[in-house]
């Protein structure tokens, strides 16, 4: 009996741990500068740590608040750490990086980072405006199903598991 319940245990534990993991991505989670943050002086460099390891970036745009667009050296990329440097140093003004990427995990997740140099961060509502291609990208759309599909893949593998233990650990035992 004490055998049944730790496997029963055991299961359990994995049910709750397994859709979590399975559905974490790359998500921006901290930034220098700040995310709506106003920073002094010129900026060279641009670090981001997102909340599981990158890939690779499929589309990288830093533009200003008159939409002018700055060219940038290759990202450099040690797991959930990223480099981004301006080609030239960034001076006062107003900015938006926006990036496509695709995580380890293989999601793709978009994103942005607004900041000021000397001046506020643009307003969500002129960043959104500026991006709206973004509401009509298909990352999002693909982003979403690939999490559905693989959510609905682990609860079937769970469920299967499930029958499985429970066939076996009930099954009677001879005499």
């Amino acid at each position: 009996m004490p055998k049944r319940l730790g496997f029963i245990f055991a299961l359990l534990l994995f049910s709750l741990l397994v859709p979590q993991i399975s559905l974490a991505h790359s998500e921006l989670v901290k930034s220098t500068p700040a995310q709506g943050g106003k920073v002094s002086g010129p900026v060279t460099t641009l670090n981001l740590e997102f909340g599981a390891a990158v890939e690779e970036f499929t589309d990288l745009t830093l533009t200003d608040a008159h939409g002018h667009t700055y060219a940038l050296e290759k990202p450099i990329i040690k797991e959930k750490q990223v480099i981004i440097m301006p080609k030239k140093p960034l001076k006062e003004g107003q900015y938006k990086l926006f990036w496509h990427l695709i995580g380890i995990d293989t999601h793709k997740v978009h994103g942005y980072l607004a900041f000021g140099i000397n001046e506020n961060a643009p307003k969500a509502s002129a960043i959104i405006a500026a991006n709206e291609s973004a509401q009509d990208d298909p990352v999002q759309t693909t982003e979403h199903n690939h999490k559905t599909s693989l959510y609905i893949t682990m609860m079937i593998l769970f469920a299967v598991v499930i029958c499985i233990g429970l066939f076996f650990t009930l099954r009677k035992q001879p005499e």
